[in-house]
């Protein structure tokens, strides 16, 4: 038995994403290893890519989806991250997303309890009291797991696996042992509101200053579709800063990036 940190690449596009996410990660001295969790809808040139760059990979099966998304079919793959509940081969994990990107060692993690989790953005938008699925501490569990499988069609849910781990978990805004501190999970829209509240964030020159241990790139437009020709690195704008750190964790890791 033993811990992992645990992330999912849904599709192809987000490769960069699981790049940044390990190098940061690594940056910072957590020292407990990466597991790329993936499916068949990943293709055999971005597995062998992950491979001959010493990522530790290993395939799951398809969750399908109870809604089907046309008309944004990211949400069609985001039930299959519930395949972190049957990783019981860990004592523990720590989810991450593949936006996120770690700015300190995190490690104290996996010495929270089960569904440990941010309110994410509550600190902008007060009535957000349920959890966000980006980043999760998870004690595997097969007959867990086995019981998301048998409500994933019944549970109410807004079309990703993180309205359906709310309406699983429908106690937890009470739970406040479970609550972490909201610096675990910054959303990078609300960072100028963090910073002017409860956080400091500083990259320049390449030096990073920070008490916030984990940037959450929600949204549509991810720092890798991102030209930053158009950006200017000596900017004091905390979210241009940010979209930088992110650039030079992914540019770092891979050589031929």
């Amino acid at each position: 038995m033993k811990n992992a940190f645990v992330t999912y690449l849904a599709t192809d596009d987000f490769l960069p994403g699981v790049v940044a996410l390990r190098k940061s990660l690594t940056a910072f001295g957590n020292h407990t290893k990466l597991l790329v969790l993936y499916t068949s809808e990943v293709s055999i040139d971005v597995v062998h890519f992950l491979v001959s760059e010493s990522f530790w990979v290993k395939q799951v099966d398809e969750i399908k989806n109870p809604k089907t998304f046309d008309f944004d079919t990211k949400f069609n793959y985001t039930y299959n991250k519930l395949n972190i509940f049957n990783l019981t081969e860990f004592k523990k994990i720590i989810f991450l997303d593949a936006d996120l990107l770690v700015c300190n060692n995190i490690e104290c993690l996996f010495d929270r309890p089960h569904m440990s989790a941010v309110a994410a953005g509550n600190i902008v938008v007060t009535d957000w009291v349920n959890l966000n699925s980006g980043m999760l501490v998870v004690s595997p569990d097969q007959a867990l797991f086995e019981e998301m499988l048998e409500l994933k069609n019944v549970l109410q849910s807004n079309g990703g696996d993180q309205g359906f781990l709310q309406s699983f978990y429908k106690e937890w805004p009470m739970n406040k042992t479970l609550h972490l501190n909201p610096r675990f999970n910054v959303p990078f829209i609300f960072l100028k509101e963090y910073t002017n509240s409860i956080c400091y964030f500083n990259y320049s020159k390449k030096k990073l200053e920070t008490d916030i241990f984990i940037i959450h790139f929600w949204g549509e437009v991810k720092p890798w579709q991102i030209n930053f020709r158009s950006l200017d690195r000596k900017s004091q704008d905390v979210n241009i800063q940010a979209l930088f750190f992110w650039n030079d964790m992914f540019k770092s890791e891979i050589s031929i990036a």
